[in-house]
């Protein structure tokens, strides 16, 4: 089983809601995705909501994550 951990952030002085989603198994971050480039941005950034849930198979999990397609893969040294 494929653990999704979903967290929400709110960008200070806009309208959007960073999202970041760790894959993870046996509490083991396997890859993590995002739609919004913390790194490059300047807004101040605070966490909002959480949610966690699974799902049976890695390739599951990624084409769940990927069907929006507002979604990108983190650098790995991101996965916590």
């Amino acid at each position: 089983m494929i653990t999704l951990h979903w967290s929400y952030h709110e960008i200070a002085d806009t309208d959007f809601t960073a999202v970041e989603i760790e894959l993870l198994a046996d509490g083991h971050c396997l890859e993590a995705w995002t739609n919004y480039d913390r790194q490059n941005s300047s807004k101040e950034v605070w966490g909002n909501q959480t949610e966690t849930f699974t799902l049976p198979t890695l390739e599951a999990a990624r084409q769940f994550i990927a069907s929006p397609g507002c979604y990108f893969p983190r650098p790995p040294q991101l996965c916590p």
